[in-house]
């Protein structure tokens, strides 16, 4: 077994476990505080929340030009902290100029009483982009998991304190403000680093090129998720935002539980492999081909469960499973493309991925807005899964056209693969509406189990890569007990 390999092995198993502590803590504050809230407080805090998760995303793509970066000098480090603290204060100003303009828009005063507190946010997390992108390209991913548990630890506590107390939509600000605090802190404590100050003015420059890069695609990529969110809520209310967020915010846990510890593993090693395209391209297929099979059994799982959550925060939500199983038809799409993105990224093709990132955000707000337009929270959410299929297909072709290798008959496997998905998805549906059933929770999931069993056997069948993969899984791992 190669040293990737290894490193990958090791990295996810951290970042695996980081992710579901991370999401078992996220899933009892979102569902308790989604309770006391209601989708109205819920969205005027989304709306508010939207800009600063944007511009958090953006600094982030500091930490990945580090990360993915095939050499960096000690001088660069400084460099790109000088860059990070320059934008941070920037997008904290652009925070406070949006409240008035958010207020008016959504015609909620509470909204720019809310958002000062949240332009404090940007700077915080730029302190910390730079230590994060140090520990990572280190392979320290033990860090990097006690990082983040931390700061959804301490988030998580602040929000649960404030909803219970009553204090609605400052509750969910707060968590923000925290989070980016206990994130920051704990980074800035491990990395054991400080900047140069006077080194980073001197040699900003020679890193600008790649971090702005990887900004702009950040920005734009976290903006395709974001916007919707203010798209719904100045079109069809703050009430409608909420729930557009919810059901956003169960289909990002089920992404993060699936993909997260693999992309925070690859994108270091991925970059590393910058000079070895065929092996990048095997590398890329084995990802999707993995993906499809672990994004197909979520989809299923959450069309034939969506009325679950509504056990948990009761009567308030109103349509929230019809716009959870919309939603959910949009999760196979993120198989093919998500692991394309961090090809094109390790292989120098940040340019595309601005790109594409840019046409997402402007299908998003037309699809999106004119869904909920038509159809409120529901609207949105068919609107966001249509969309996200053109994604599949501007994706896949500008993928083959940066990258020539990637031009093989592989995608015969991933095309069969989203097809059985989709007849085993359609069918199941298709028997369920037909005779009429109303699922409890009970036969609900025992369908579902059912349904992601056939569709498992079905891939693996047609999916070579995929066997291989389990295959040697099985003699790592397995063939040893």
């Amino acid at each position: 077994m190669s040293n990737y390999t290894k490193i990958v092995l090791n990295g996810a198993m951290w970042s695996f476990l980081q992710t579901i502590t991370e999401r078992i803590i996220q899933f009892v504050v979102f569902f308790f505080v989604a309770k006391q809230l209601g989708p109205h407080d819920f969205g005027v805090a989304t709306i508010v929340i939207a800009p600063a998760a944007i511009f958090i995303a953006t600094l982030e793509g500091i930490t990945a030009a580090i990360v993915q970066s095939s050499q960096v000098e000690e001088s660069d480090y400084d460099g790109f902290f000088i860059i990070g603290i320059f934008w941070g204060a920037v997008f904290s100003l652009l925070i406070l100029l949006s409240g008035p303009v958010l207020a008016f828009a959504t015609n909620e005063h509470l909204v720019r009483e809310l958002v000062p507190y949240c332009a404090v946010v940007p700077i915080i997390s730029a302190l910390g982009a730079v230590p994060e992108g140090r520990v990572a390209r280190a392979f320290q991913f033990k860090l990097l998991a006690v990082r983040r548990s931390v700061g959804i630890l301490v988030g998580g506590a602040v929000c649960i304190a404030m909803a219970t107390h009553g204090f609605g939509a400052w509750s969910l600000i707060a968590q923000t403000v925290s989070v980016a605090m206990a994130n920051t802190a704990t980074v800035l404590v491990g990395a054991r680093w400080l900047p140069n100050i006077q080194s980073g003015v001197n040699h900003f420059r020679r890193v600008l090129r790649a971090s702005h890069y990887f900004m702009g695609s950040n920005a734009l990529s976290q903006g395709t998720v974001r916007i919707g969110d203010i798209v719904v809520g100045i079109i069809a209310g703050p009430a409608a935002a909420g729930i557009f967020r919810f059901s956003r915010t169960v289909v990002d846990l089920v992404t993060s539980v699936i993909f997260t510890p693999i992309a925070r593993v690859l994108g270091p090693v991925f970059g590393r492999m910058s000079n070895e395209p065929m092996r990048l391209v095997r590398s890329t297929f084995s990802v999707i081909n993995g993906a499809i099979a672990l994004f197909g059994i979520a989809a299923i799982g959450m069309i034939f469960n969506s009325d679950l959550p509504a056990l948990f925060i009761g009567n308030k939500w109103n349509g929230l499973g019809s716009s959870l199983k919309a939603l959910a038809a949009s999760l196979p799409s993120l198989a093919v493309v998500m692991p394309l993105q961090m090809l094109l990224s390790s292989s120098g093709r940040q340019k595309a991925n601005f790109l594409f990132n840019l046409s997402q955000l402007v299908l998003n707000c037309v699809f999106i807005g004119l869904g909920s337009y038509l159809g409120g929270a529901l609207g949105a959410n068919i609107g966001f899964a249509a969309r996200s299929y053109f994604a599949v297909g501007i994706m896949v072709a500008v993928a083959r056209y940066r990258e020539p290798l990637l031009d093989t008959e592989k995608w015969t496997e991933i095309w069969l693969s989203l097809v059985w998905l989709f007849s085993v998805v359609v069918l199941g549906l298709f028997y369920q509406q037909t005779l009429g059933m109303n699922f409890g929770p009970t036969s609900a999931l025992l369908v579902s189990i059912l349904a992601s069993g056939i569709f498992t056997v079905a891939v693996i069948k047609v999916n070579s890569s995929l066997r291989f993969l389990l295959q040697g899984l099985y003699r790592r791992y397995l063939s040893r007990a």
